[in-house]
């Protein structure tokens, strides 16, 4: 695995262009907006439904979650 840290905007842009889904498995979470900027560049977003994580995926026209959200644990 590598972790790259913090990343200029050009290169954040790049990572998420080639990436195919985002996984935030967070146990806790105060508002989770690296879900909520996935989502915005239009890919899959996976997130633990703990915290503020719910409220930054919103909702679809019909009331859908825009990504999933799974039980914490």
């Amino acid at each position: 695995m590598n972790f790259p840290g913090a990343l200029e905007t050009a290169e954040l842009s790049v990572r998420y262009a080639t990436a195919d889904v985002l996984v935030l498995a967070s146990r806790s979470e105060t508002f989770g907006m690296v879900g909520t900027e996935a989502l915005a560049r239009g890919m899959l977003a996976i997130a633990t439904e703990v915290g503020g994580i719910p409220e930054a995926m919103g909702r679809g026209i019909l009331g859908t979650v825009p990504g999933r959200l799974v039980p914490r644990g």
